[in-house]
């Protein structure tokens, strides 16, 4: 509690996808992807703002315990709960009427602070794949 964990961070990663982060916080391991926004599938109505589609999953080694790796437990949908509403303000979704952006988040090892990796490689992410984003500016001191 009285230390910051050690980071480092890389974007472009993942050569298939739009964007992509690798982040370490000490041991914590994560890679996050990011594709070009597309139509909502299944939808009926039209709808103003884009959506973001998160998926976290885990690796089958990244825990002490044992994990299932093709079904989706209950940490992995709270985690893909949280990371959608860490993202959903930061992104410009007005821009993307009707379309959604997909975030896959794959955790392959997890020391702890699972989604604050998560979050922040999602962030470089977006950027990586030049999603528009808003930007805060933070009062200077005088």
């Amino acid at each position: 509690m009285d230390e910051a964990r050690s980071m480092f961070a890389r974007t472009d990663m993942v050569s298939q996808a739009k964007g992509s982060a690798y982040v370490e916080l000490k041991k914590t391991k994560v890679v996050c992807s990011v594709f070009d926004p597309r139509e909502i599938p299944h939808q009926n109505e039209f709808s103003q703002l884009g959506q973001i589609f998160c998926e976290v999953k885990f690796a089958p080694f990244s825990c002490s315990r044992q994990r299932r790796p093709p079904a989706p437990d209950a940490e992995d949908k709270s985690l893909s709960v949280a990371l959608r509403q860490a993202l959903e303000p930061t992104v410009c979704r007005h821009l993307f009427p009707n379309y959604q952006i997909d975030v896959f988040v794959y955790i392959i090892e997890n020391d702890g602070a699972c989604l604050a990796a998560a979050i922040n490689a999602a962030g470089l992410a977006l950027a990586d794949a030049a999603v528009p984003m808003f930007f805060r500016r933070w009062p200077t001191r005088l």
